[in-house]
């Protein structure tokens, strides 16, 4: 039986025919929903949705700057994220301390 052990062989039996229209399937499909975004924000139908070389090109130069950008941004958005929670428990635990210092004062 045939085992993909790593993401290098599982890209290795892959025909770059498939992933070409894979991507191209993606363009359109991303085009239609920019282009129907679009024209709702507008009021107007779906029958009006356009895809022309124009978008599809625009579509086809942008993709892989944005999936790029997620993939750097993600790492970076979870450790502010991390850092943000540390902080809030910080000051969670000194509000506690205080809290139960006045009440040992007050008794």
């Amino acid at each position: 039986m045939f085992k993909i052990k790593k993401f290098k062989d599982l890209i290795g039996t892959i025909d770059l025919a498939f992933i070409l229209t894979i991507i191209t399937i993606m363009g359109y499909a991303l085009c239609y929903c920019y282009s129907l975004g679009q024209n709702d924000y507008y009021g107007l139908p779906f029958s009006f949705v356009e895809l022309d070389i124009k978008g599809l090109a625009a579509t086809a130069l942008k993709l892989p700057f944005s999936l790029v950008l997620l993939f750097v941004a993600i790492p970076y958005l979870r450790r502010v994220k991390e850092q943000e929670e540390k902080k809030r428990y910080k000051e969670r635990k000194s509000r506690e301390k205080k809290r139960l210092n006045q009440k040992k004062k007050n008794k």
